[in-house]
């Protein structure tokens, strides 16, 4: 009989460990250097339906976990580059450790700009509350750079075609 009790209780400590054994961070790019750009001053924020989310893991790992929620970009002139500060609870990882991170920016489709870019890779401290009941601040991403998301050239390709095309073109009506 005190056997089936005392896994029961073991069972409940482990599952309470697991479960307050979830880092937190803040994720934010308000700091100069970590805006997301269109170019020209504009940001994703300026096209209806842009939004971002935060993965775990390296941005070449297929088994990379996506984070919710999905984060949204302020929509106000002048602000459109910057995304609205949004919590994370970053699921197995403890509190105190260092985690890889990478941020993958959607644009709707008919934008005119890729589906979706990605960012390079960068690192945040977690924080939560030990094993120990030490709470530690949120992490951050401070070391999050920021990038373009840009309108693919086209390929020579293209222009090739293109050319040809004309040249017909030309061509039939003299």
């Amino acid at each position: 009989m005190k056997k089936p009790l005392i896994i029961s209780a073991l069972l409940c400590l482990c599952t309470a460990f697991h479960v307050s054994a979830q880092g937190t961070l803040n994720l934010s790019n308000l700091q100069p250097g970590q805006e997301i750009s269109l170019g020209g001053g504009a940001g994703p924020g300026s096209i209806p339906g842009s939004s971002a989310q935060l993965f775990l893991g390296s941005r070449g790992d297929v088994a990379a976990v996506p984070l919710t929620p999905i984060v949204s970009f302020f929509p106000d002139v002048g602000a459109t580059q910057w995304l609205v500060p949004t919590d994370f609870t970053v699921p197995g990882a403890a509190p105190g450790t260092t985690v890889t991170l990478f941020l993958k920016v959607y644009m709707p489709a008919g934008s005119g700009y890729p589906p979706e870019t990605v960012s390079n890779d960068f690192t945040s401290n977690l924080g939560g509350t030990l094993p120990s009941g030490v709470s530690l601040p949120a992490g951050d991403t401070a070391t999050l750079q920021g990038f373009y998301v840009t309108v693919p050239e086209p390929s020579a390709l293209v222009f090739g075609t293109i050319g040809s095309l004309m040249l017909l073109l030309l061509r039939r009506r003299r």
